[in-house]
């Protein structure tokens, strides 16, 4: 019999058969023999199944932490690592890492306190779009930046843009966020961030995800920074996938003092240890239309179109900071 297949309890035959065979005075020693081997077979069998369950449960607790936490290692002192797989997740629970800021938009509407929402006609690229308040929605647990060809303030067309400018900005650390990008001709989206203070030059900025609506397995990761006499210097990345239109997908910014890390669905796709901002940033997300970068929309009837965010996270390297006691929460 093949060892690999042998079947729990099995032992070489004739061993016990040959005593009592040719040793017929010895039969009572052969029956003890046999009684002790059943016992040790039967403790055999115990042993292993208890083993099985265990190692079946160590599997299923690995399997279960694997869909829902993301492992990434806090940044070092020391040289920049290659970049760590990570596990795309919809848990907050990070081992090396505490959630300083988030959003899973599970209320009505999106507060003040989080964001900044404003309406105005963007003036860059040659964009067809105004921006409306009123087109940011959050609806089923999800924020939706809603485009329609809807005539308004001047431009053809009307969508959304929300900020934490104002609200919320942070330099190092890990931004999260979880969503489902338009498709169709002529849409821009952008999930990027800016200086929170600026001087001569807005920049650097970091595009942590831009995808044109025509090129729905296309995204692009780029940082821009001043280079001499001000002059724009880009550097970045594109990543042919899945269709990042018609479900969700993980976008995710490491950034530590040394580096820049890109990652779409957990696996790094791009990091540049070259011009890393160290400045405060805020985030922006929106969906321009026409223009420079895209070009104009085609005749569609999938409007309206929407960017859908299922959430987005910061998080700091190190443990969290341990809870106020009650008693000084009550004062």
């Amino acid at each position: 019999m093949d060892p690999a297949a042998e079947p729990l309890g099995y032992h070489e035959p004739g061993v016990l058969e040959s005593v009592s065979q040719h040793h017929p005075a010895s039969a009572g020693l052969s029956q003890a023999l046999r009684n002790i081997e059943r016992r040790r077979r039967r403790r055999r069998r115990v042993l292993l199944t208890i083993v099985a369950a265990l190692l079946a449960a160590a599997v299923g607790v690995s399997a279960w932490r694997e869909t829902t936490r993301t492992t990434l290692s806090p940044p070092s002192a020391g040289p920049v690592p290659s970049p760590t797989v990570i596990a795309a997740t919809h848990d907050t629970r990070m081992p090396g890492w505490h959630l300083v800021w988030d959003d899973e938009f599970d209320s009505q509407a999106l507060t003040d306190r989080l964001w900044t929402i404003k309406s105005f006609a963007y003036p860059y690229n040659r964009q067809l779009q105004y921006y409306s308040a009123a087109h940011v929605l959050v609806r089923s647990g999800n924020l939706r930046l809603v485009v329609t060809p809807q005539p308004l303030g001047g431009r053809t067309y009307t969508s959304a843009m929300v900020t934490t400018k104002g609200t919320m900005a942070w330099k190092y650390g890990l931004l999260m966020v979880r969503a489902k990008l338009p498709a169709d001709a002529g849409l821009f989206s952008a999930i990027w961030m800016l200086p929170a203070r600026t001087g001569k030059t807005v920049l650097p900025e970091v595009d942590v995800v831009e995808a044109k609506g025509s090129l729905p397995h296309h995204v692009v990761m780029t940082l821009h920074w001043a280079g001499p006499g001000g002059r724009i210097q880009s550097l970045g990345a594109a990543e042919n996938g899945p269709n990042f239109t018609d479900s969700f997908h993980t976008f995710a910014l490491k950034w530590t003092p040394s580096q820049l890390t890109w990652y779409v669905d957990g696996v790094p796709r791009f990091h540049t240890s070259q011009n890393v901002p160290h400045v405060a940033m805020y985030l922006i997300m929106n969906v321009a239309v026409g223009g420079v970068f895209p070009g104009n929309p085609l005749p569609s009837d999938h409007w309206p179109a929407a960017m859908v965010v299922q959430y987005v996270r910061i998080y700091k390297p190190g443990n969290p900071p341990p809870p106020i006691p009650e008693s000084i929460r009550r004062g």
